[in-house]
C-alpha cells in the first residue's frame, strides 16, 4: 500500500511534504528554521500561508512616573474592584514600548484619638504659667526663645469726663480734670497733653499746669507747663518726668488701674489769687504707650 504522505527534496535543498487525499502541501521546508509554505486545496477551496518566522519579543510596557497616581478613599469605604485602574496612554509600535497610566485607590487611615495639649505647659515657652487675658507668644533672644505672657499691645487714648473751672478761692493747688486709666494687660507710660488759660487776679501769683500720676497731691509729675508770675497766659503742658528720674517713674504696671490728675498749682512763694475756666481749657487727654 502506498503511503498518503510523500516527502520530496527539491533541487534547491528544500523539501515538499504532500498529503494526498486532503490535498495538503507544505512547500519549501527549511530544516534549519523549521518553516515552510502551506497550501490547502480541500473541498475545492484554496488558501496559502506564506513563510512565517517567529519575531523578537516586544518591549515591555512603560509606566511613566507622572502617570502613576494615588486616590484616597475614605476610611471604611470599599475600594474599586479594579485597583489599580490601568489607562492606555500610548500603544507603542515597532521598537517603541507601549505606555500605561496607573491609578491606585488607597483607604485613608482611621481618625486618631483627640489630643490634649496646653500651650502654657510647653517646655520651650518661658513664663508658662501666665494666664492674663490678652497675652500672646513673643520670640526673644533668651532661652527658651518663646515667652508666654507678653500681651498683644495696642495704645489707647483716654479723656476726662468733665473739666472744672476754678475761682479765686480754693487753695493754691486745684484739679481741673481727672483722666482714669483702666486696668490694662500690659505696662505702659502715660503721655499727657493739656492747655489752659491762667489768669492771676492780683498780679503776683505764678501758676503752673501739672499732670500727676496716681495721686492728685503726691503723685509723680509726668507733665508740666510753666506760667508767668502775675501774668495772664496760656500754659501748655509738656510730657515728661524730672531729669535723673528712674526708669520706673511714670510707669503704670499691667493690671493696675489708676488716674492722671491735671492740676493748676501755685508756685511756692507766691500767694496771689488766680482763676481758670473750662471754656479756655482744651486738649486734656492721656495716651498710653505700651512698654516691656
Amino acid at each position: 500500500m502506498t503511503s498518503p504522505v510523500n516527502l520530496t527534496t527539491n533541487p534547491d535543498g528544500s523539501q515538499t511534504l504532500k498529503v494526498t487525499g486532503v490535498d495538503l502541501t507544505i512547500d519549501d521546508i527549511d530544516p534549519d528554521t523549521g518553516t515552510g509554505s502551506i497550501t490547502i486545496t480541500a473541498a475545492g477551496g484554496f488558501a496559502h500561508l506564506p513563510n512565517v518566522l517567529q519575531g523578537l519579543p516586544g518591549l515591555p510596557p512603560v509606566f511613566p512616573a507622572g502617570q502613576i497616581t494615588t486616590t484616597p478613599v475614605a476610611h471604611g469605604t470599599a475600594l474599586p474592584a479594579t485597583n489599580p485602574a490601568v489607562t492606555l496612554i500610548d500603544p507603542g509600535g515597532p521598537g517603541v514600548a507601549s505606555q500605561y497610566g496607573l491609578e491606585f485607590f488607597i483607604n485613608s487611615g482611621a481618625d486618631g484619638n483627640p489630643g490634649s495639649f496646653a500651650l502654657a505647659a510647653a517646655a520651650d515657652v518661658l513664663e508658662a504659667t501666665a494666664t492674663i487675658l490678652g497675652q500672646s507668644l513673643v520670640v526673644t533672644q533668651v532661652t527658651p526663645s518663646l515667652q508666654f505672657g507678653f500681651a498683644s499691645q495696642m495704645g489707647q487714648v483716654y479723656y476726662p469726663s468733665v473739666i472744672n473751672s476754678t475761682g479765686t478761692s480754693g487753695g493754691s493747688n486745684r484739679t481741673i480734670a481727672t483722666v482714669p486709666i483702666p486696668s490694662l494687660v500690659y505696662a505702659c507710660k502715660p503721655i499727657v497733653s493739656c492747655q489752659t488759660l491762667i489768669t492771676p487776679t492780683d498780679g503776683t501769683a505764678q501758676v503752673n499746669l501739672v499732670a500727676r500720676l496716681g495721686n492728685a497731691t503726691t503723685g509723680p509729675i509726668i507733665g508740666q507747663g510753666f506760667g508767668l508770675p502775675g501774668q495772664t497766659c496760656i500754659v501748655n503742658i509738656a510730657f515728661g518726668v524730672a531729669a535723673g528720674s528712674g526708669a520706673t517713674v511714670g510707669v503704670v504696671n499691667a493690671a493696675t488701674p489708676t488716674n492722671v490728675y491735671f492740676n493748676v498749682e501755685q508756685v511756692g512763694g507766691t500767694t496771689g489769687a488766680f482763676t481758670t475756666a473750662a471754656a479756655t481749657t482744651w486738649g486734656c487727654g492721656v495716651a498710653v504707650f505700651p512698654i516691656r
